[in-house]
């Protein structure tokens, strides 16, 4: 009975954990990045089978889950500190704009949780910055208040080399906040031009006044936009106002464009050899927030939603690599 007790208060030394780096009943550093890395793109259910599928090893899914929300967080921090020494940059294109998710939230009270459930679509205002020249671009993820996505920009500006003789070219469909935190970050270095084909949507609108010769006006109207022959444009838009005055297309139309002048600016942005459309953005929207988080049936908390979009832009920035190199990955329960 004496050995048994001196055993027990003796220090056991365990070789292969610690050649494994786990910790009793927990998952290797290698397990888990395979873990986040399955998750990132399937359900936790899913990523549970495929784990099973590729790796022979067996996780549920509410363990994968716990596994992905906990590096999914320090992602998140991870992604706002990633400044880096790089030489200045001429010039730096950046687009934004928001996309919904499904949010799922609980509302004080006792009683059964499932009915204090309050779902709701909430915006996530996405940021692409590239430097000319590069073929990568860099993302970031703001939730709540817009200044975020200034704070965001601000480290992917640093990144990228954003300097004093740096000129930028800013990309957006309109929205105030997009153009106000560019100007918050770039000053009167950024030169904001609206995405060419959110006003040809406008104006497909307003066409629509011509009838059959819709098709006719539009390409004409195009050309000219892209010579830079905006107020001639409006002038047109505001004699068929005067022929057609209750036309809410037309209206539309140029109280858009009047709203937002010196913003047109297509023929300088195509003899710079820069974008007038901010497609990348769009489809960045598809490939980072909406191919996970808008999957049937998946509903998030606000948190976590952001957490787990960072996690999926960590490899779309290419930082992977580097962010599982880092200190910090102890085992976890499993």
């Amino acid at each position: 009975m004496q050995e048994q007790c001196l055993l027990k208060e003796q220090k056991r030394s365990r070789p292969f954990l610690k050649i494994a780096q786990v910790s009793n009943r927990g998952c290797s550093r290698k397990l888990q990045r395979a873990v986040c890395d399955l998750a990132a793109d399937s359900s936790f259910d899913q990523a549970s089978k495929k784990l099973k599928e590729h790796y022979g090893v067996e996780l549920c899914g509410e363990t994968i889950r716990q596994i992905t929300e906990r590096h999914a967080k320090r992602a998140q921090e991870f992604n706002r500190d990633r400044p880096k020494g790089s030489e200045i940059a001429r010039q730096l294109v950046v687009e934004s704009d928001g996309s919904m998710v499904p949010i799922v939230e609980r509302r004080e009270g006792t009683g059964d949780g499932r009915k204090r459930k309050k779902l709701s679509w909430k915006e996530y205002r996405l940021t692409a910055l590239q430097k000319r020249g590069k073929l990568n671009w860099l993302y970031s993820v703001a939730y709540g208040s817009v200044d975020r996505v200034g704070d965001g920009l601000s480290v992917l500006a640093k990144r990228a080399g954003f300097g004093d003789i740096t000129q930028v070219h800013g990309l957006g469909d309109g929205a105030i906040w997009v153009r106000e935190q560019m100007e918050r970050v770039f000053g009167c270095q950024m030169e904001f031009t609206i995405d060419f084909f959110h006003l040809c949507d406008y104006l497909s609108a307003a066409a629509d006044v011509f009838g059959e010769g819709k098709t006719e006006w539009m390409g004409r109207t195009k050309t000219a936009l892209k010579k830079g022959q905006i107020n001639t444009l409006v002038e047109e838009l505001k004699r068929l106002e005067r022929q057609y005055p209750n036309h809410n297309g037309l209206i539309a139309c140029i109280r858009y464009i009047e709203n937002r002048e010196t913003q047109f600016a297509y023929d300088k942005a195509i003899e710079k050899g820069l974008p007038i459309g901010s497609g990348k953005i769009e489809s960045t929207h598809r490939n980072i927030i909406q191919q996970r988080m808008k999957k049937p049936g998946a509903w998030w908390k606000p948190e976590l939603a952001e957490a787990m979009i960072n996690l999926r832009i960590l490899r779309a920035n290419e930082d992977w690599d580097e962010f599982w190199q880092e200190e910090g990955h102890q085992g976890m329960a499993a």
